[in-house]
């Protein structure tokens, strides 16, 4: 997959209300989709740690907003219990979508 592809499968699943996942080197894919977030009302986290404490509960992690994480640890995707679409971004698009 490129980083149009990429791009595109973003939108679409923003346009189509799913919880997004983002997994690998950082990018800059939120300042691509922002707008779109926004409007969308999307909550966006910076990891899956700051997903579950901002979420937590009386000790259990409740959501009830579409959510976009993105993660540099695929292991703490273990944590989570919601659905959600799970995007892979390797080193060689790292640099494209910067």
């Amino acid at each position: 997959m490129n980083s149009l592809d990429i791009l595109d499968k973003t939108k679409k699943l923003i346009n189509n209300n799913k919880n997004i996942v983002i997994c690998g080197p950082k990018t800059n894919l939120i300042k691509y989709n922002n707008e779109l977030l926004k409007l969308n009302n999307y909550s966006v986290y910076n990891g899956v740690d700051n997903f579950i404490l901002f979420n937590k509960l009386n000790g259990i992690t409740y959501n009830h907003n579409k959510f976009w994480i993105e993660e540099t640890d695929i292991s703490k995707l273990n944590n989570l219990i919601e659905d959600y679409e799970f995007i892979k971004i390797y080193e060689n698009l790292q640099t494209i979508l910067e």
